[in-house]
């Protein structure tokens, strides 16, 4: 994996295998992630200040430099299939709903069938043995007697099951300027039993199984791609990426319009993309919250970028605002009635929007720099309990408040190629957090959200579900019912052929003050998190896997048990 993974990290072992799975997307709606591998289909191999490695693959390549790409193999320069690749529709291909994409390369030589008119057919199944245990319980739970409040932050059980998964991908190119993707994957299916809380019968990406086979929840790609010159667009639907990831990424229905201004004049190194897109994972989520786009890709020379973005959306179904319903629980922890209250309240409201910027700078000969920072603003409404609840009828009523929005979230990464088989790396995570706002008058709320973001550096702590709140939604506060996050590390990553591995530890904090005592442990840190990851290409369409993460309480929480995740898994594909 060397100089291949520009920015990814633990979680469901798949996204190890990301060049090498026919998948892509996840959402945070099963958070049991992994790690992002993220490629170009099609583009040149070429080496980059940062590494030593003179043979990288096309995907490695493109990992690192996601803005210069060239025509995709057996494709016509401004057609439709190059588009693809221009546009990082790549991102679209199939994902287990853990978080975890599955991006790969797509070559004539190793990667789907891709026929000689510029066809593709793709399909993987994996089979995965997950053993998990003691991960702080973060999500407040509902059964026959209440909400469980007693088991907030507390070791959820020890689970030890079998998952499989499967996907197809296919690429039809009707003419040069048009390109028709489809993309059908079932994500994770495994026992219902083995959630939480649990659920009769199969679940599919976490959910029921039966439940989403009715809602044709398995298709996820359907969409066709124009493109003339140096002007593409996509219309249907896919996936697609705010900030990668920082403030969304995720499948919806929607159009992308992509414009390479190089193309047309040699002394203008931008590329314009204009994306509106619903947010949302489901087939029949495109009457959800629509998120509006602007991106600019300054490239300043081959092996570097910069990038400059606005975002803005509208909660008209309370998704966002339900963020602010999380927080808020935990004022009424110690009443079941006001809590039941606060779950009947009618659907909040609002705005919110980002400004951010990305960079990819080559810093000295075999280092890298990878850096993202996205400023939000907004305004959110809110129905919360009244006061005192006397009658069944106050239950159901409730006052309104109004919460000025504000936050900061930034990453950065740099990386040092050691030789052809070593890179060393180093992370910093910063995203702000706030106390539950109080739902009085001026109230202000600074933890930073994603209105449906993909934050995966860990693989426990950020994508096994504990960075979440007490009412999980794709919409997301950052940290721990958005107490925000610190985190900072180094890792290792190791390739050699078919075989790499990577070795990743980081410390994690909270921006501020943790719950009063004795539902947390009284102090800031989350812990100390150490993922490990190894991938065996068997043959060409056999790949073995293993994943280790360990993560260490720290007194953020009221115990110090150590949490776990193992998974073990066996990929069949012709994307290998």
């Amino acid at each position: 994996m060397s100089g291949a993974c520009a920015r990814h990290a633990g979680g469901v072992i798949a996204a190890l295998w990301a060049a090498a799975l026919v998948s892509a997307a996840a959402a945070q709606e099963a958070p049991e992630a992994g790690i992002e591998a993220e490629t170009e289909p099609g583009t040149e191999a070429e080496t980059e200040p940062g590494t030593e490695t003179e043979t990288e693959t096309e995907a490695e390549t493109a990992a690192e430099t996601e803005t210069e790409t060239e025509s995709v193999a057996g494709s016509e320069p401004g057609s439709a299939t190059e588009a693809v690749s221009r546009a990082e529709l790549e991102a679209s291909i199939a994902v287990l709903e853990t978080g975890v994409d599955r991006e790969r390369e797509r070559t004539d030589e190793d990667g789907g069938e891709r026929t000689e008119d510029g066809n593709l057919f793709e399909i993987s199944a994996a089979t995965l043995v997950t053993a998990s245990g003691g991960q702080p319980e973060t999500n407040l739970l509902l059964d026959d007697a209440g909400w469980r409040v007693e088991d907030l932050l507390r070791p959820r059980r020890d689970l030890a099951y079998p998952s499989l998964w499967v996907s197809m991908y296919a690429e039809v190119e009707m003419a040069d300027w048009l390109l028709f993707r489809g993309l059908i994957d079932t994500r994770e299916i495994r026992d219902g039993d083995t959630l939480e809380p649990p659920i009769d019968g199969l679940a599919m990406g976490g959910n029921d199984a039966e439940d989403e086979l009715a809602d044709g929840t398995m298709l996820r790609e359907l969409s066709a791609v124009f493109a003339f010159g140096a002007f593409s667009a996509e219309l249907g639907r896919f996936r697609s990426d705010v900030a990668d990831g920082l403030v969304y990424k995720d499948f919806g229905a929607g159009l992308r319009l992509r414009l390479d201004l190089d193309q047309i004049t040699d002394d203008t190194p931008l590329t314009l993309e204009l994306l509106l897109t619903s947010i949302g994972q489901r087939v029949q989520d495109i009457d959800n919250n629509g998120l509006l786009g602007f991106r600019v890709d300054w490239n300043l020379d081959t092996f570097e970028s910069v990038s400059f973005l606005v975002a803005f959306t509208e909660d008209e179904n309370g998704e966002v605002s339900e963020v602010l319903r999380s927080a808020y629980a935990e004022h009424v922890l110690d009443d079941q009635q006001k809590l039941n209250s606060l779950f009947l309240q009618e659907e909040g409201g609002g705005g919110l929007a980002y400004l951010g910027a990305m960079a990819h700078i080559v810093t000295a000969s075999y280092a890298t720099l990878d850096a993202r920072v996205v400023l939000m603003t907004g305004n959110l409404q809110l129905s919360v309990p009244l006061e005192e609840i006397t009658t069944a009828d106050d239950v159901l009523a409730g006052r309104e408040v109004d919460v000025e929005i504000g936050g900061l979230a930034a990453d950065v990464m740099l990386r040092y190629g050691v030789n052809d088989f070593i890179d060393l790396t180093g992370f910093a995570v910063l995203m702000s957090g706030d106390e539950p706002p109080r739902g009085g008058d001026d109230d202000r709320y600074e933890s930073f959200i994603g209105v449906g973001p993909l934050w995966d550096w860990t693989g426990l702590f950020f994508s096994g579900g504990i960075n979440q709140g007490l009412y999980p939604n794709r919409a997301a506060a950052a940290g721990v019912n958005g107490r925000g996050v610190f985190a900072i590390g180094p890792g290792i990553e190791i390739s050699d052929g078919d075989w790499e591995a990577e070795a990743r530890a980081l410390l994690l904090s909270s921006t501020v003050d943790p719950p009063e005592e004795p539902l947390s442990g009284g102090g800031k840190g989350y812990g100390a998190e150490l993922d490990m990851l190894g991938r065996w290409r068997a043959t060409r369409w056999l790949s073995l896997g293993l994943e280790v993460d360990l993560l260490l309480p720290g007194k953020f929480f009221p115990h110090d048990d150590l949490a776990y995740l193992a998974i073990g898994m066996v990929t069949l594909s012709n994307a290998l």
